[in-house]
């Protein structure tokens, strides 16, 4: 078989130890020095490791594709890495007395994680399939998180 046919061939769709799914984990376990960081009002760690969280973002997604190692489990642990990690954050942020982040937020995200979630679950008893995350939903979060922090005056986290 010539190597261009040999690199098309996906691996087997429930293979569960890729590159791409060490990083999902990589991410989600991100949460923890983020929120110590931001405990410690060490804010340019906290920005440089949430800036790391989300390039590991990225690649996980770009190493799946370009290894065709696009895996279900790959499909099921990028959300919910993506959702430990901003849910841990946010948390944070809404229960510590000295920020100025409004609860109903996490709130509001844990709902509609939720609503995901259990969706998912429905289509893949019924269906069989597994969806992945996708674009949109990542940018619908990031807004979510700019209008929040931007619904008043004051920030939650001061850069300054």
């Amino acid at each position: 078989m010539p190597d261009d046919q040999q690199k098309k061939t996906i691996i087997h769709p429930s293979r569960v130890i890729t590159l791409a799914n060490l990083l999902s984990i990589l991410r989600a376990f991100l949460a923890l020095p983020i929120v110590y960081s931001l405990a410690h009002d060490r804010i340019s760690l906290a920005v440089l490791l949430v800036f790391f969280a989300v390039v590991t973002d990225w690649l996980d997604g770009y190493f799946a594709r370009r290894a065709h190692e696009v895996t279900d489990f790959g499909k099921f642990l990028d959300p919910v890495a993506d959702s430990i990690a901003i849910a841990a954050v946010v948390l944070f942020l809404s229960l510590d007395e000295t920020r100025n982040f409004p609860l109903w937020f996490f709130i509001f995200y844990m709902i509609r994680q939720l609503t995901i979630s259990l969706s998912g679950i429905y289509l893949l008893n019924h269906s069989h399939m597994v969806f992945g995350s996708n674009i949109i939903g990542k940018w619908t979060v990031g807004c979510l998180l700019y209008t929040s922090d931007a619904a008043d005056d004051t920030p939650c986290v001061d850069l300054g």
